[in-house]
């Protein structure tokens, strides 16, 4: 070995493979205190805190992984990174019953390329979700609100009471009140059923007719 001493105490010895420091011994062959790593210029990158048993990485500092620096963390001074270059970035919990909790104390933004917007959660306000980095769906304090033309694959359920409302002071309403169903029109102007030409309306109970509105012909009553 070749061992370095400082006062007659040593601190660093080589061994078959590698570095051990031993200064201010703690009993395991390990070392107590903190240990600072320095770049060429002498300017402090990185330490081992042992007041806060902590690696800390100073601004400009990265831990990379993989062979070729595939995934790299780091803080600029100003914003920090997780940086994948290689393959997925996968982020996961294996326990049954664990969650995944990002938190911010301001907003919370996914970018599914640089510069475009997917989905944003505004600190104490909407949650917003973007198609081709345009404004899709947007939740309010009453509920949500789409930017353009919604399409529901499933259906739309509503409970009893609950209404389907159109027109900016709720003009037309379709609503069920657990007895009955309606079709409330409370607004200003008329209601009006209208049909394409050539088409007929008929209005059934089951199967059978109870009336029949004949496109530029007669009105049968059953």
């Amino acid at each position: 070995a070749v061992e370095l001493f400082h006062d007659n105490s040593k601190k660093i010895e080589t061994i078959s493979t590698g570095v051990l420091i031993t200064g201010s011994d703690d009993g395991d062959g390990g070392a107590k205190g903190d240990f600072k790593f320095l770049n060429t210029s002498g300017t402090l990158k990185m330490m081992f805190d042992a007041s806060t048993a902590q690696f800390e990485f100073l601004d400009d500092s990265s831990a990379t992984f993989g062979s070729g620096d595939d995934l790299i963390i780091k803080h600029n001074g100003t914003n920090s990174f997780i940086d994948n270059n290689t393959g997925d970035l996968y982020i996961q919990t294996t326990g049954s019953g664990d969650d995944i909790i990002i938190q911010s104390n301001d907003d919370i933004q996914l970018e599914p390329q640089a510069g475009q917007d997917g989905i944003k959660v505004i600190g104490g306000g909407a949650v917003q979700l973007y198609h081709n980095n345009s404004l899709s769906l947007y939740t309010t304090s009453t509920g949500f609100r789409t930017s353009g033309q919604g399409e529901f694959d499933g259906g739309i359920r509503l409970t009893d009471t609950r209404s389907i409302d159109f027109g900016d002071s709720a003009d037309l309403s379709i609503y069920h009140n657990g007895s009955d169903s309606y079709i409330d029109d409370a607004g200003v102007g008329s209601l009006l059923i209208r049909t394409t030409t050539n088409s007929n309306i008929s209005i059934k109970s089951g199967s059978d007719f109870m009336a029949k509105f004949q496109s530029a012909d007669s009105v049968e009553l059953y």
